[in-house]
């Protein structure tokens, strides 16, 4: 795996590869565990505007995908772009 310009170090195939073990590992846990397919959190992650449900697999995900990236600083979010976006 080639290493990017990250203050990890990490590159895109560490973060594909942290995304896909984190989703096997569940999918094999909801064998002998099969509510965890249906088990939902209600959360309101990285800063959302609002609580809703996440799948365990998804909140998990996304907190590795989060640990990647970074909000643009530079980036001003008022309702036009946003919109725009949606």
């Amino acid at each position: 795996m080639s290493e990017a310009a990250h203050p990890l170090g990490a590159s895109y195939e560490v973060l594909a590869t942290l995304v896909s073990a984190i989703s096997r590992g569940l999918v094999l846990m909801s064998l002998s565990m099969p509510e965890l397919a249906g088990e939902r959190l209600k959360v309101s992650p990285f800063g959302a505007a609002g609580v809703k449900k996440w799948s365990i697999v998804a909140t998990g995900m996304a907190a590795v995908a989060f640990a990647f990236f970074e909000p643009d600083p530079a980036l001003e979010w008022d309702p036009e772009p946003v919109a725009v976006l949606r």
